[in-house]
């Protein structure tokens, strides 16, 4: 079969983007935005531009492609403000076509390029012959596949000396790869998920209910940060102060969760410790507010234990820790460390 051709719009728009071809008249932007700023480029297939010159004939390079078809670079600009942010690009692969994107950082962590790519993959999806659209990020660039994992991309594997990032060297980097296909989308049409207003229930894991428990699972980037479910209720089998539970969206299980109790220990080894061990929702139910509302159960539960003062927990330190989440909820670091994670406490006295 003839790999299908492809030309997308060469405008594009979401709720809170636009999109349009780079014109040699962005240099300026371009420039002074991104281009030049390492921080940006670490992980680009280019190095940060040492002059004007250069980010001129990269735009030109981009009106080529667009004029004879290679490739379709985006230029991303805010509809609030106009101010250009970023660029996506769409590779033709025949019917695997792939991404790419950058995003200058004053502009991170906004959503801003999950938005981009969720929307120019929607639109290739939908192409008649395509198979799947893919893209890669370095394994030391956790915010790359977040955007990835967040605009419904799943995760292959390692690509072992994959990608050329000059700004590391000559060497190729390892590389992740993650691709979205048809059937995902189709398959996420027919998921019933739970509403955002579910009810949140923390709820005792039984012979009954232990199997879907166990096929819960966070997302590739955040595996790093917390145990498979079932490890953790192999350790609770055999630890008598582990307080393990199931969190429940309306009937859906959505997550897990696993407190030390030490008054659950026999009654010459208690004391009024309690600690978060375990917590993790799965990666199709984040951002749903239901993790907030499961740790605000385990603290009322944990408020009606003895001798309850402070709820602890540990965090592995890293891009993407769940430290900021923790801080939402009042824990505070207290800047101990314990088998190189860092802790943080939540007062409980009144």
């Amino acid at each position: 079969m003839r790999p299908p051709e492809m030309r997308p719009p060469e405008l594009l728009e979401t709720d809170r983007l636009r999109f349009r071809p780079p014109k040699l008249q962005d240099a300026d932007w371009l420039f002074t935005t991104y281009a030049q700023d390492d921080d940006v480029t670490r992980y680009l297939a280019w190095k940060s531009h040492g002059s004007i010159e250069e980010t001129r004939e990269f735009l030109a390079r981009c009106e080529k492609v667009w004029a004879d078809g290679t490739s379709f670079p985006w230029r991303l600009e805010r509809k609030d403000t106009g101010e250009g942010i970023g660029m996506i690009e769409l590779l033709p692969g025949g019917a695997m076509p792939g991404m790419g994107y950058v995003l200058a950082k004053a502009h991170w962590g906004q959503g801003f390029m999950t938005e981009a790519l969720t929307a120019v993959t929607e639109w290739v999806l939908k192409q008649p012959g395509i198979h799947r659209c893919w893209a890669i990020c370095d394994e030391d660039n956790p915010g790359s596949a977040r955007v990835m994992e967040k605009s419904g991309y799943r995760y292959e594997g390692l690509l072992r000396r994959w990608g050329h990032h000059p700004a590391h060297g000559e060497l190729p980097r390892n590389c992740h790869v993650y691709s979205r296909i048809p059937e995902d989308v189709e398959e996420e049409a027919r998921r019933e998920d739970p509403p955002r207003d579910a009810t949140v229930t923390l709820r005792e894991i039984t012979e009954d209910t232990v199997r879907p428990i166990l096929k819960l699972k966070v997302a590739e980037t955040q595996r790093r940060f917390v145990a498979d479910n079932a490890i953790s209720l192999a350790e609770a089998n055999f630890s008598p102060a582990a307080w393990p539970r199931a969190i429940y969206a309306d009937e859906t299980p959505v997550g897990f969760l696993m407190l030390y109790d030490a008054h659950l220990l026999p009654e010459d080894q208690r004391k009024s410790f309690y600690y978060l061990w375990r917590f993790m929702i799965d990666e199709r139910y984040q951002r749903s507010g239901f993790g907030r509302r499961a740790i605000e159960l385990l603290v009322d539960h944990v408020r009606s234990r003895p001798g309850a003062q402070q709820l602890a927990l540990t965090f592995v330190p890293g891009p993407g820790a769940p430290s900021r989440f923790y801080r939402t909820l009042g824990f505070r670091e207290t800047g101990k460390e314990h088998d190189g994670e860092l802790e943080m406490v939540l007062d409980l006295a009144p």
